[in-house]
């Protein structure tokens, strides 16, 4: 199983969802803020090991593409789509 980034790391978008690139084509850069299980009734069994893309981080972004579709700047994409840069 790859590593899902801890909390405080930072991590750039890099999956499928058009709404979450600037017009630059980079996808959105941001600090990870929560781990969040697929399934919200696991949330509390955060110790059990899960594949990947599995689980989704909450990701406080730093700047908000023209595109974007979701409410403030809270975005929960999935570990898989996501690469830590720090």
């Amino acid at each position: 199983m790859q590593q899902i980034p801890e909390i405080g790391s930072r991590v750039r978008y890099v999956g499928p969802t058009q709404a979450a690139y600037h017009a630059s084509g980079e996808g959105v850069i941001g600090t990870v803020v929560d781990l969040v299980p697929l399934y919200r009734t696991d949330a509390a069994r955060t110790d059990i090991p899960r594949p990947r893309d599995q689980w989704h981080v909450r990701v406080a972004v730093d700047d908000i593409p023209g595109e974007w579709s979701y409410v403030g700047r809270m975005f929960n994409p999935k570990v898989s789509d996501v690469e830590v840069i720090n």
